[in-house]
């Protein structure tokens, strides 16, 4: 086994017992049936990934498409005492309308979302630099969701490892890594990014939810979803 496919497998296996868990506490008779569904279809999503594809990143995208594994009790609770083709269609329902909310956004108007650059969607990334005293310090990344919403302090949602480590937003809107940042936002030049940031203050912890901006968003207007990440106490100047 490569080392491509074993990351994806522990991937698969990560997120397949995050929706075993939501199915058995539902307590469906067909919930290992839905869950051999889950997986054949994940496997069929790898399949289709060239190897050029087949990165840390896709693998995100593929578990991001499925969805919230909570996700999955609550679209069988509807139906518990259905015949399971009831069931089966509601599956593949639920399945085709996530696929036409991702091609929607892909076929967005680059209008919407930016210009094109070679061929890709480019940020504005010109920006004066305004200070925001929050932000200088070090971050370091403690989860990733789809929506600024999902969060709970204590409550990790994504299940695998995390891409984004951690990142230190220095003073002049230097950090340790090929970022700028000002005020609200961190712009990559290289990618022509400018990707949001939001800092709360969370029951006395500060807490950045930043937008992160792939291929996925530079070639089809897609955002993948946001970091969250976690204010040390000791700021780094």
């Amino acid at each position: 086994m490569t080392s491509k496919n074993k990351l994806w497998e522990d991937i698969k296996a990560q997120y397949l017992e995050q929706v075993r868990k939501a199915l058995s506490s539902g307590k469906h008779p067909r919930s290992k049936e839905i869950l051999e569904d889950i997986r054949c279809h994940l496997d069929r999503r790898f399949a289709e990934l060239e190897p050029s594809q087949q990165t840390w990143e896709d693998f995100q995208k593929i578990i991001l498409e499925m969805g919230p594994a909570s996700d999955y009790s609550e679209l069988l609770e509807s139906g518990a005492t259905s015949p399971r083709k009831d069931v089966s269609r509601n599956w593949l329902l639920w399945l085709s309308l996530v696929a036409v909310a991702v091609i929607a956004a892909v076929l967005l108007p680059t209008a919407i979302t930016g210009k094109l650059w070679k061929g890709k969607i480019a940020d504005k990334t010109s920006y004066s630099f305004v200070n925001d005293p929050q932000a200088p310090g070090r971050w370091t990344s403690i989860d990733f969701i789809t929506k600024i919403e999902d969060f709970q302090p204590g409550i990790k949602r994504w299940g695998g490892d995390l891409y984004l480590r951690e990142i230190t937003f220095l003073e002049n809107g230097r950090t340790s890594g090929p970022w700028t940042w000002t005020n609200g936002l961190i712009i990559h030049q290289g990618d022509k990014t400018a990707s949001k940031y939001l800092i709360k203050e969370i029951n006395g912890s500060k807490y950045m939810f930043l937008e992160w901006k792939t291929k996925d968003y530079t070639t089809g207007g897609v955002q993948s979803g946001y970091y969250v990440l976690k204010k040390e106490q000791a700021d780094t100047k």
